[in-house]
C-alpha cells in the first residue's frame, strides 16, 4: 500500500515497507529458479563449458575457412559440416534448457539482448547447414 497524504503514519511502518520493498528488489536481481535445470544453468561448470564450446567453434570456423581458401572449395568437406551439425546441437540444447530453466526472464530479463541474439546465430547456423546439403 502507498503513503496517503494527511494520513499519519509510523516510522515503524515506514521502516517495513522500505525493508519489504529492498527484499524484494533484491530477489528480484538474484533470480534463480529452483529446480533441476536452474541448478545446471546457473553452475559456473555449465558456464565454462559453453565458453569453451564457443571458443573451439572459433578456431574451427578458422580452420575450415584457412582449409577452404587453401583448396579453393566452394563447400566445406563433410567432417567440417558434421562438426557445425554436433556446435548447433549443442547451442540449441543449451538455449532450450536455459530456455526451459528460466522461460519467464529469458526475454525479458536483464540479458534479453544477447539471449535473441543467440537464438538469431542458431537460426542463421540452421540456415547455412540445411544450404550446404541442398547444394
Amino acid at each position: 500500500s502507498s503513503v496517503t497524504p494527511g494520513k499519519k503514519t509510523t516510522i515503524s511502518g515506514l521502516e517495513t515497507r522500505v525493508k519489504t520493498a529492498r527484499q524484494e528488489a533484491e530477489e528480484a536481481m538474484v533470480h534463480k529458479p529452483p529446480g533441476c535445470l536452474s541448478r545446471i544453468v546457473f553452475d559456473p561448470k555449465f558456464e565454462s563449458l559453453a565458453l569453451v564450446l564457443v571458443l573451439f567453434n572459433t578456431v574451427s570456423i578458422a580452420v575450415q575457412t584457412d582449409y577452404q581458401a587453401r583448396y579453393d572449395l566452394a563447400k566445406p568437406p563433410l567432417p567440417f559440416i558434421l562438426l557445425e551439425i554436433c556446435f548447433l546441437t549443442f547451442y540449441t540444447t543449451e538455449v532450450l534448457v536455459r530456455v526451459s530453466a528460466d522461460w519467464h526472464t529469458y526475454f525479458k530479463g536483464p540479458g534479453r539482448g544477447l539471449n535473441i541474439f543467440d537464438c538469431g546465430l542458431i537460426i542463421a547456423q540452421a540456415g547455412e547447414l540445411t544450404a550446404a546439403f541442398a547444394t
